[in-house]
């Protein structure tokens, strides 16, 4: 009903258009306008400020896996965790408030079990995201599909504008993001060792994390810039007015 009523709507991936707004009444109104960020605040080379490695104990050496969003199931945080138990040397670090109580409880016992126990850390909200990208050698979005749009992934966004190799699941929104092998990678949605392997191939890889920190880089300085995302709100809002007007000379 709101998207009938609406004169304006702000899609925020493809999928969106294409699934809710392709036919009428909703193609003539509704905008494609991902969400942007800040690429001062979040960009290449920034100090490790924050000193967590020291913090947490890091061993010298031990890589770190970073994921950033809200504990809830729909992140896909227990498919990171799945991933990353058989790899030695890779601590995984889950930044985000615990929203969902009993999800959170299931997450702790994974990271207690065989193969995790000591090397998962819950950072809960973390005020200095910009300063946790330094501390941390990869990026994970491991989202689930379940059933509604993710929209724009903005800890995503945010994480590829710091300069970080990305990796996240091939699920609407994310695939407007990262072009696989360019701005970052992209694996099959509620695959546990596709996702291993990305991890372990970006890990491996050198060459390829510059390559997709470069390529996240830029990729989001093209589009999703929160400049580009305030032009195209206005945009948007100009359009609407404009066509009131029209109609409203119309109507004298």
């Amino acid at each position: 009903m709101r998207s009938v009523l609406a004169r304006g709507i702000a899609a925020q991936n493809s999928r969106m258009m294409e699934e809710f707004f392709r036919n009428w009444p909703f193609h003539t109104k509704a905008f494609l306008i991902p969400r942007g960020v800040d690429t001062a605040k979040f960009q290449p080379g920034a100090a490790p400020r924050l000193r967590l490695r020291q913090q947490l104990g890091t061993p010298n050496g031990t890589r770190v896996v970073l994921a950033v969003g809200h504990v809830l199931p729909v992140k896909g945080h227990d498919l990171l965790l799945e991933a990353v138990r058989s790899l030695e040397g890779v601590d995984v670090w889950i930044a985000g408030s615990l929203a969902d109580q009993k999800h959170a409880e299931k997450l702790r016992r994974m990271a207690e079990s065989d193969g995790l126990a000591g090397r998962v850390r819950f950072l809960g909200s973390v005020e200095d995201v910009a300063g946790l990208h330094a501390e941390a050698d990869v990026f994970v979005h491991s989202t689930r599909p379940d059933g509604r749009q993710e929209g724009c992934p903005v800890a995503l966004l945010e994480a590829m504008a710091s300069g970080m190799a990305c990796i996240a699941t091939d699920i609407a929104g994310s695939q407007d993001v990262i072009e696989d092998g360019v701005s970052g990678l992209l694996t099959p949605p509620l695959d546990a060792v596709a996702l291993r392997r990305a991890i372990v191939r970006l890990l491996g890889d050198e060459e390829l994390r510059q390559r997709l920190r470069s390529g996240a880089r830029r990729r989001i300085e093209e589009h999703y810039s929160i400049d580009r995302e305030v032009a195209a709100h206005q945009e948007m809002y100009l359009r609407i007015m404009g066509a009131r007007g029209a109609r409203g000379s119309k109507g004298r």
